[in-house]
């Protein structure tokens, strides 16, 4: 296989390589080139001399989430080396593995004696995959069922990236995995059923790590081969359906019926598995049990050719078909990948992935910086993010002279990267919309930050930063901000410019903690960004002795990423740099007070968001809450010097009414201000009025669009 640096499937591929499991699959191929060179088209060859067979104990599971159903006949060294991969593979799912010995007259119950804490049903006579999963289903324990061949060979996280999409995507009927041929190339990334019923593999034969096949998507179907599925509901549909007995098609038909239900067929490419194609049934289908294959498409058709009438011609825009479950294109683009668990800008990211695929666009992704973020770019790519990166994609522009056409919307993220790529957008996606997405507005934070600095240099900065965010606002079909404040920055120096608010979205959260269980104080910020470092300095320096006096044993958390040496040097006992934190609720549901002495930047600030979500009560300067509409006293406390921030600090730590009015408010505010159900009204809002406009982005809503505060995001 070749090697893609940066590439999930390619690790997965090497930690499989690696584990003792290709020294069974080698021998299962030898098994397999000796059968076909002596007995090309005789029945398996049956092992004639004993084995000793490896004794696997599986982990004990009285209470199992998941219900592994393992239908197997014949081919005793298959059906072990998959078990063995199964019980050398970690899991966080609790899962018990039912094996379905469909009447093997080979070593297969002898092998399969050699188990602890599996089940096996044993048939006296061969009665097909059909109704040996059906049966399997029905001895099933588990909420979940996995139907997985006894040809295939697990690769690490598969069950736990299987089970976890359900957890994504609550209306998930049917979830399969990315299937991989053992020399590493794509078997297939979902299936396609064109309108004359025939199924095509998509991506067979092509390099798995494609990005194309790399991003979770709604499918026709996904293979038998491993399918998990909730049990109520293929209890509800009556299992595989018998007409297909003994095999082939049965997933297609179960896929299409769940359809009917409302419930999404989902591939996830995260998933992997190692399917030996045709060990079990061959790969002639004139013959055997594959000829079966011919006969049930037909049936397959016949049964569903309305639905059918639906899809594409035989082989043609598999690239298109591939997405048909999507209405329209978004393509997105930020300078980095977003990193939504340490800077308030991925956060806003993330919340216009979510909007986009809730309003059926299929998102593409392109960092500015072109790399495979090894743990955030699969985080996207679980969540259905067609995501670009090297070798596949070498340029953002390139790739658009490619596929721009496609694209419905063009929403870029900051200044230097919509600057960069405006005119590729235009030329080679002319159809677009194109929105630039400020996230803040880089020259007001930078104009106050010259003058807290008293910096010439810094002058001159925001001021060619401010002709830069200009001349892209007059080019782009809307601006979007983050507040109404900021709409009105814009329009007084702008007044023929499209603007739109979209504030950002947070879920609230409930936290066991009360008033008299909470303690300390805490600042939160993502410390790349240089009003944090300077609101923590002056937090530190000027605030905290002042409160010291009236609480000698309060402590300060500076919680957030990427901390710089000036940051970490104010550690102390009563300082504690906590730096990068996975679990924010940590913090915010024990501090009592969340202190945000921001001196200068620009948008609607996360942290105070953030902290809201947690029933935290917020300090903080004029300048923190601008453009949120918070009420001093009733939402929040505004204190612009040191000994008043003080005083009100030390009045709130005490005074629990008004600390429950705080934390009461505060979350009232983002329910009704920040979520997400209104951050997508919003930009649905947004885009029907462009599109309602002459040729779909032009003229558009000039001043018209202006909308309240819908959503929010953390350490601004």
């Amino acid at each position: 296989m070749r090697m893609i640096p940066n590439n999930i499937a390619a690790k997965a591929y090497r930690i499989w390589r690696t584990r003792g499991i290709r020294a069974l699959t080698d021998r299962i191929f030898e098994h397999l080139r000796f059968r076909r060179r002596l007995h090309p088209r005789s029945s398996p060859l049956l092992v004639t001399t004993a084995t000793a067979w490896k004794p696997l104990t599986f982990p004990p599971c009285p209470s199992p989430d998941v219900s592994i159903i393992v239908p197997a006949y014949n081919h005793a060294l298959v059906t072990f080396t998959c078990l063995q991969s199964l019980c050398e593979t970690p899991t966080a799912v609790g899962y018990e593995v039912i094996v379905i010995d469909d009447s093997s007259s080979d070593e297969t119950p002898i092998m399969l004696q050699a188990m602890e804490n599996i089940r096996t049903i044993r048939h006296h006579t061969n009665r097909g995959f059909i109704e040996s999963s059906n049966e399997g289903a029905r001895a099933a324990r588990g909420k979940y069922l996995l139907f997985l061949n006894n040809d295939t060979v697990v690769l690490p996280n598969w069950i736990d990236e299987l089970s976890r999409t359900f957890e994504l995507f609550p209306d998930a009927g049917l979830v399969g995995g990315k299937l991989l041929y053992p020399d590493g190339r794509l078997q297939e990334a979902g299936a396609i059923v064109w309108n004359n019923g025939d199924a095509m593999n998509y991506g067979r034969y092509d390099d798995a790590d494609k990005p194309e096949y790399c991003y979770l998507r709604d499918v026709d179907y996904c293979s038998g081969a491993c399918l998990l599925i909730k049990k109520d509901l293929f209890e509800q549909l009556g299992g595989f359906h018998t007409a297909f007995k003994p095999a082939y098609c049965e997933d297609a038909d179960l896929a299409f019926r769940i359809k009917q239900t409302g419930k999404r067929v989902l591939y996830q490419p995260l998933a992997q598995i190692v399917h030996f194609e045709g060990t079990s049934s061959g790969t002639d289908i004139l013959t055997g049990a594959k000829q079966h294959q011919r006969i049930n498409q037909a049936k397959l058709f016949e049964e569903w050719k309305t639905m059918l009438a639906q899809h594409g011609n035989p082989g043609e825009n598999a690239h298109l078909e591939r997405d048909r479950g999507m209405s329209k294109h978004v393509l997105l683009i930020d300078s980095w990948t977003p990193t939504p668990d340490q800077d308030s800008g991925s956060i806003r990211v993330m919340d216009y992935i979510r909007i986009f695929q809730k309003l059926r666009y299929q998102v593409t992704f392109c960092a500015d910086h072109m790399t495979f973020d090894e743990r955030y770019t699969p985080d996207l790519q679980r969540r259905g993010v067609h995501c670009l990166y090297p070798p596949y994609t070498r340029s953002l522009p390139t790739f658009l002279k490619q596929e721009g056409q496609k694209y419905d919307v063009i929403l870029s993220c900051r200044p230097d990267v919509t600057e960069k790529y405006l005119q590729a957008f235009r030329q080679h996606a002319p159809q677009a919309v194109v929105l630039y997405e400020t996230v803040d507005l880089h020259y007001v934070r930078e104009e106050r930050e010259a003058v807290i600095e008293g910096s010439k240099p810094l002058t001159e900065q925001a001021a060619v930063r401010k002709r830069q965010e200009f001349h892209i606002m007059e080019s782009v079909d809307c601006t979007i901000v983050v507040s109404e404040q900021e709409r009105q920055c814009i329009l007084k120096e702008l007044p023929d410019a499209n603007v739109a608010v979209v504030s950002n979205a947070h879920d609230v959260h409930t936290s066991p903690y009360a008033f008299t269980e909470r303690r300390d104080l805490c600042f939160l910020g993502g410390f790349q960004h240089a009003p944090n470092v300077d609101a923590a300095r002056y937090l530190v320096q000027e605030v905290l002795p002042l409160v010291k006096h009236a609480i000698p044993d309060v402590k300060v958390y500076l919680i957030g990423s990427r901390v710089p040496k000036t940051v970490q040097n104010m550690a102390s006992e009563d300082v504690i740099v906590t730096g990068y934190v996975p679990d924010l609720g940590r913090y915010l549901s024990r501090c009592k007070i969340s202190v945000n002495p921001l001196r200068f930047g620009a948008g609607v600030k996360g942290k105070i968001l953030s902290s809201m979500a947690y029933g935290l009560p917020c300090v903080g300067t004029t300048l923190c809450f601008e453009g949120m509409d918070l009420r001093d006293g009733e939402d929040v406390l505004i204190a612009d010097d040191p000994s008043h921030m003080c005083e009100v600090i030390v009045a709130l730590y005490h005074n629990e009414v008004l600390w429950s009015k705080l934390s009461h408010n505060g979350r009232a505010v983002l329910a009704t201000r920040y979520s997400l159900a209104v951050a997508q009204r919003q930009v649905e809002e947004l885009l029907e009025h462009l599109h309602d406009k002459g040729d779909g982005r032009t003229s558009g809503i000039r001043g018209v669009l202006h909308t309240q505060h819908t959503a929010s995001y953390v350490g601004s």
